[in-house]
């Protein structure tokens, strides 16, 4: 956690509550505590991620990608994944014109990470 401009070290703990995940910060915290970490930017270490099978990526490994259609033509980049009734949907830059995709096996053909390139069908 980063606190004025300083990194603290925070304990992260993911449960299961009512079929959904949440997020617990430390032990000790309760509800009242949760609420100094409104607005408060989290990160994670990424060594304590684990790997993704072959056809799974972090969102963080999306963003940025240049998008191509099947023509090769040039789309627009992954600025961010958004979430929508448990689809997940690309939201694409192309000189400030924003257009979403959803991010389904059906949409893309490839993901290239080494040369962060995104083909669609």
């Amino acid at each position: 956690m980063l606190k004025g401009a300083q990194y603290v070290p925070v304990k992260i703990i993911f449960k299961n509550y009512k079929n959904k995940k949440i997020l617990k910060v430390n032990d000790n915290f309760d509800r009242d505590d949760a609420k100094h970490f409104t607005n408060i930017e989290l990160y994670l270490d990424r060594t304590i991620l684990k790997p993704t099978n072959i056809d799974e990526y972090y969102h963080i490994d999306l963003i940025g990608l240049k998008v191509y259609d099947v023509n090769n033509n040039f789309i627009g980049v992954v600025e961010e994944i958004t979430n929508n009734n448990s689809l997940d949907y690309l939201k694409l830059n192309f000189n400030n014109d924003f257009s979403f995709i959803p991010f389904t096996k059906k949409n893309i053909n490839k993901i290239e990470m080494r040369s962060r390139k995104l083909l669609l069908n």
